[in-house]
């Protein structure tokens, strides 16, 4: 997973963004639907709410689960120490040190176990990959949780937005379409601003549950 800069206005860091936004249209042309005069049919606004925040819900639920950062890479199938090392942080020549300890592990295991090359480079791999948790565990590092300012960087916007267009409405007139969309502005600058309090609520838990400890 490609990890972003942790910043409240890096709105890269939300994932999963064309969920969120059909929940934000579904819901402002529920608004409109609903103010509207011609619409009696209450079933279908009620539905149309509830599948707003339902997809609002899941979009939570899997961009949370998203940036929960496993802090080992994982074996590569095809034994390619060469992108297995690549996508560790490390500096050139601690890459370079580990690709020859693990190409030099990799033959030894080949030639006392007779292993195929492959299948040696994957063990080798894989045996690496359990130090790299014991130690990780061991330092409390095995999982790294974001501080989702992203968030309330998104809940800013939404929030100048709705004062824009709030000014804007009171000199032009409150149309439908208008309060229909600062109607979703209010109700997503809340729900931004919930989000990010759960995120943060969530992380406490999982650190208590992993470390035995709040960080």
């Amino acid at each position: 997973m490609k990890a972003h800069q942790d910043s409240m206005f890096n709105f890269q860091q939300l994932n999963y963004k064309m969920l969120i936004a059909a929940s934000m249209l579904l819901f402002a042309v529920i608004v409109y639907i609903d103010r509207s005069s011609v619409n009696d049919n209450l079933v279908i606004v009620q539905s149309g709410y509830w599948t707003s925040f339902g997809l609002a819900t899941i979009w939570g639920i899997i961009n949370y689960i998203s940036h929960i950062q496993y802090n080992v890479t994982s074996a590569i199938r095809h034994g390619d120490i060469e992108e297995y090392v690549d996508k560790m942080k490390l500096s050139i020549e601690e890459a370079q040190e580990l690709k020859t300890y693990l190409a030099d592990y990799a033959s030894d295991l080949v030639i006392q176990h007779h292993l195929s090359e492959k299948d040696a480079r994957s063990r080798a791999m894989n045996e690496f990959n359990i130090k790299e948790i014991h130690q990780l565990m061991k330092d409390k590092n095995l999982f790294t949780f974001m501080k989702h300012t992203y968030l309330l960087g998104y809940a800013a916007v939404f929030a100048a937005l709705f004062l824009l267009l709030s000014v804007i409405s009171s000199y032009v007139g409150w149309s439908t379409t208008m309060v229909s969309i600062i109607s979703m502005l209010i109700i997503y600058t809340f729900g931004f601003i919930g989000m990010f309090i759960l995120y943060k609520f969530l992380d406490a838990i999982f650190r208590k549950k992993l470390y035995g400890d709040e960080e």
